[in-house]
């Protein structure tokens, strides 16, 4: 009884004083329009987030694809190094390498430090005699390589011969002995185009491309363009065979906030004309009846409209017994994750399609859930789907209902992972493929390596050999 005069007294309170509760209406309506922009603004830079990884994960990966291509280049340009030190046919290999690789512009040998061997000879002949080991602002990174004995590339740098280009080294060793380098030139024009920076629509955003200057170890940028980065959104990747850091920068800030500023207005409008709308409706007592019936439509209305987003949610969600695990309510999504039909799964428990080795660790997260140790956990766990196979969920798990301290009811909501575990799966399968494939060209380099050494006259043995390295280039990008 006094429940409901209390409810009566509330009831009472609002319908004499319109003014209020249409001023409490206008709060709770900018409240929900606050948090609804608030979720759009996420999906929007999301969206934003994830287009500006995959466009510069596709530039990373270019550039990278061109790196493996000259190191491929320079180690076969060593190998024509013969047993004195002198290389063999340096012209006619340096022409098909050229030919073969869009993205070198030059190719270099450099013994003890210095430049001797250039191709094409007439473009790059001002380099010759370049003693690099002893010029500053050069130096430094040439020495890293022989640190290292890693290939290295340098720059941007002026080059002797005119322009701007990254210069890759391989340090080469004979007897344990630094002889020297073996270089390709990349001009900046060729690696922009190389990498698919030049062919992304720049009306959204821009790259730079920047690099710590070895001396003074301040970042340089060397690309037209803005690079004042403050109160900008950027992502950034490393390029870590030449210490190059990629920018994708957005240029525009606020092109989110025009994306929601038309919705925002029309919410806020919604919520004035809402809180004007209820203030006139209370102001007219003759019509609280309709009132009474409009709101009870718009609650079934509410109610359908939980069930359908409960029923056509991305991810599976179930209710279950939390004594038991036998299910009480789920939707369809989680009957097509494990395979069953909505009666199947009703007439069971989340043990009986839980795998075997996963059961134990959800078991204990259920027992201390029933303790009150914890009020949700989440893990990743397999079920048996109906077929037989294995699917991978993310799972997520949450006290429902109470009755005094015991808990009687829990939600679990599972997300299908099995995609992102057999891509995990291949991703490393991939990893182990490419090691293995490495220690392969390095077995296969040492015995080049040692015939060149037994048989330095035979022009034909080397052609061939070189002809053996393309088709392990292959294998190796395969």
């Amino acid at each position: 009884m006094n429940l409901k005069e209390n409810l009566k007294k509330i009831s009472l309170w609002f319908l004499t004083r319109p003014n209020w509760t249409g001023f409490l209406i206008f709060l709770i309506m900018l409240g929900l329009l606050s948090f609804v922009v608030k979720l759009r603004y996420e999906v929007v830079k999301e969206n934003e987030r994830r287009e500006m990884s995959n466009i510069i994960n596709v530039v990373r990966q270019n550039f990278e694809q061109v790196l493996k291509n000259s190191y491929t280049t320079t180690l076969t340009l060593a190998m024509t190094i013969n047993d004195d030190g002198e290389p063999e046919n340096f012209q006619e290999i340096s022409a098909q390498l050229i030919d073969n690789n869009p993205a070198i512009d030059a190719v270099q040998l450099v013994p003890g430090g210095v430049i001797k061997y250039v191709y094409p000879f007439e473009e790059n002949r001002a380099a010759l005699n370049y003693d690099i080991l002893n010029t500053p602002g050069i130096k430094e990174e040439a020495e890293k390589s022989i640190q290292t004995k890693l290939m290295f590339f340098a720059g941007p740098l002026e080059l002797k011969q005119g322009g701007v280009a990254v210069v890759g080294r391989l340090p080469i060793f004979k007897d344990n002995q630094f002889w020297g380098f073996s270089a390709v030139i990349i001009r900046i024009e060729t690696l922009l185009k190389e990498s698919g920076i030049q062919a992304i629509d720049d009306s959204k955003y821009y790259f730079q491309f920047s690099k710590k200057n070895p001396t003074t170890h301040k970042e340089e940028f060397f690309l037209p363009g803005k690079i004042n980065l403050e109160n900008k959104y950027y992502q950034t990747v490393t390029i870590p065979d030449g210490d190059w850091k990629l920018y994708l920068i957005s240029r525009y800030n606020d092109s989110i906030f025009y994306q929601l500023y038309t919705s925002t207005i029309l919410g806020l409008l919604l919520c004035i004309i809402s809180a004007l709308w209820i203030t006139s409706i209370l102001k007219k007592p003759a019509k609280l009846q309709l009132l009474i019936e409009k709101q009870t439509k718009k609650i079934v209305k509410r109610e359908a409209e939980f069930r359908a987003i409960f029923n056509q949610a991305p991810v599976g969600i179930a209710k279950l017994d939390t004594n038991t695990g036998h299910f009480i309510t789920l939707n369809k999504e989680y009957a097509r994750i494990v395979g069953y039909t909505e009666e199947e799964l009703l007439s069971t428990n989340f043990q009986s399609i839980t795998h075997p080795d996963d059961l134990e660790k959800d078991l204990n997260n259920m027992d201390k859930l029933k303790k009150s140790l914890i009020t949700e956990f989440c893990l990743e766990k397999r079920y048996i789907h109906k077929s037989g196979r294995v699917v991978w969920v993310n799972l997520i798990v949450s006290t429902l209902g109470k009755i005094g301290d015991v808990i009687e009811n829990h939600i679990a909501i599972v997300e299908d992972i099995t995609d992102k575990k057999r891509a995990e799966e291949e991703l490393k399968q991939s990893f182990e493929l490419v090691s293995e494939q490495n220690k392969r060209l390095l077995n296969f380099s040492f015995i080049v390596s040692h015939n060149l050494r037994s048989h330095t006259s035979n022009i034909e043995l080397i052609s061939s050999l070189l002809d053996g390295v393309k088709t392990k280039d292959e294998q190796t990008k395969w």
